[in-house]
């Protein structure tokens, strides 16, 4: 009987004339990724425990095998697929039944009546940083702000252990104090 492998999440968003298929697999190495204008066949080797994958995708309606784009990063491999008939969005991207390693991106979707301009929508590091607020280049002023007295710099006292009190030199007053 053969094995049956595994197959990795894949996610997916698309627009009018694009798709944007992720598949999510970390460590990616000894991949074949095959794009045909009905199908997308993915094998390769990664994940935690370091073992294959595959799947097979047939699309719902075709796309434009010469015009795909990848990119391959340690955690996922993108793919940029042209679909052969703009303007319809497909709203499913396999056709019959979904598997269940089949997800939408709603990192990347866009309904077909949003207005906002078309783009790439391909994540910029530098433009996700700045709309973060981090440090950026300049940090004056910042050994000022982890030199500053804050009640929770102040150095803790050791823990020793406390001779325990007789119960005869413990007075009434604070037995009923422990008491309440």
């Amino acid at each position: 009987m053969a094995e049956v492998l595994p197959s990795p999440e894949v996610v997916w968003a698309e627009r009018s004339d694009v798709l944007y298929v992720t598949i999510r697999l970390t460590d990616i190495h000894n991949h074949k990724l095959d794009v045909t204008e009905e199908k997308l066949i993915f094998s390769g080797t990664g994940g935690t425990q370091d073992r294959p994958y595959y799947c097979e995708l047939e699309f719902f309606r075709p796309v434009k095998p010469q015009d795909t784009k990848q990119k391959i990063t340690q955690r996922e491999v993108f793919l940029k697929l042209t679909k052969q008939e703009s303007g319809s969005y497909w709203n499913c991207l396999v056709k019959g039944k979904k598997p269940h390693f089949v997800h939408t991106d709603f990192s990347r979707w866009k309904d077909e009546d949003d207005s906002e301009p078309e783009g790439d929508n391909e994540p910029e590091l530098e433009g996700l940083m700045s709309q973060m607020g981090g440090l950026g280049d300049d940090v004056s002023g910042l050994e000022d702000t982890l030199d500053s007295d804050d009640s929770d710099n102040e150095e803790l006292p050791d823990l020793e252990s406390k001779p325990v009190e007789d119960e005869a030199t413990v007075s009434k007053d604070d037995h009923e104090e422990e008491s309440v």
